[in-house]
């Protein structure tokens, strides 16, 4: 998958920079604190929502497995950001973070490996940190297509979900199903839960 995303880097980044900030992460920086250290989980080439927060006077760690998508995020986001080749799983940091973020990035790792995704998220937040994710919300795998490369998309079900969430120290906030906004179209689920 990385390589894939290697190759649509170029196209990626200049689609998403004709993107608007959605709402939902605008409404979830708003409930953060001054200067949170953010995770953002698959950042991908920082557009729009790791720029976004980095102007708004937060600390961004980016993670990605895309050296690519890196590479312009670096670009796209040179201050208040720092950007790390990682996959979630992999990943290792000496802080914990006031808040993580992870759209549309936590359904490419396989339903085996899901538990293990949310264990990790919850070993790096502080107690009463913030998590916003988008996800599927409906158990299995598809493959799809996107600027000429092939993808999977994993997803354990919503119901699962919020049972590892849950298992792990969480407390879901907030649950969206079919949500919808111009800004970024359609998620299946997005889901705000916080670190007790």
């Amino acid at each position: 998958m990385k390589n894939s995303y290697d190759r649509i880097a170029g196209k990626w980044d200049a689609y998403m920079k004709t993107k608007k900030v959605p709402q939902i992460i605008r409404r979830f920086a708003g409930s953060l604190p001054k200067g949170a250290n953010i995770l953002d989980i698959g950042c991908g080439s920082g557009m729009p929502i790791a720029t976004f927060l980095a102007d708004a006077g937060f600390f961004v760690c980016g993670i990605d497995s895309s050296e690519e998508m890196l590479r312009l995020a670096q670009i796209n986001c040179p201050e208040h950001a720092e950007f790390h080749k990682s996959d979630l799983l992999a990943f290792s940091c000496d802080q914990k973070f006031d808040a993580a973020v992870a759209f549309d990035s936590l359904f490419h790792i396989e339903n085996e490996a899901q538990e293990a995704a949310f264990q990790k998220v919850a070993s790096l937040l502080k107690k009463g940190g913030l998590f916003l994710f988008t996800h599927g919300k409906n158990e299995g795998s598809v493959t799809g297509e996107m600027f000429g490369e092939n993808f999977c998309y994993f997803t354990p079900g919503s119901e699962k979900i919020l049972k590892m969430l849950k298992s792990h120290g969480f407390s879901v906030l907030e649950t969206l199903l079919d949500y919808s906004e111009a800004e970024m179209g359609s998620r299946e689920l997005i889901v705000i839960a916080r670190k007790e």
